[in-house]
């Protein structure tokens, strides 16, 4: 599973140009992890803790309480900036 999280956030860091790992607030950033974060937990179902250790795995400090707020502002996210479903859009999952 790692390895899928990997290549999507390779893809979302080409594809936005901005890397989700930075130890960063700055609002870019934020969004382009909620994005991560939303599809690791909504389209791959997978657990909180997961998504926490592969971003520490990455270098960035993350816990699981930080992606239950990114996966719940997503929305409003996608709402502010439509090239996040743009890019969401690029990616599908079989149910």
């Amino acid at each position: 599973m790692s390895k899928n999280c990997l290549e999507i956030s390779e893809r979302i860091i080409e594809m936005s140009g901005i890397d989700i790992f930075k130890n960063t607030r700055k609002r870019d950033y934020v969004r382009g992890r909620a994005l991560a974060c939303y599809i690791f937990r909504e389209k791959m179902n997978m657990r909180w803790a997961k998504i926490s250790d592969f971003f520490v795995s990455k270098g960035k400090e993350l816990d699981h309480s930080s992606a239950i707020h990114l996966v719940n502002m997503y929305p409003i996210y996608a709402k502010e900036c439509p090239e996040l479903r743009e890019i969401e859009s690029c990616f599908v999952f079989d149910d």
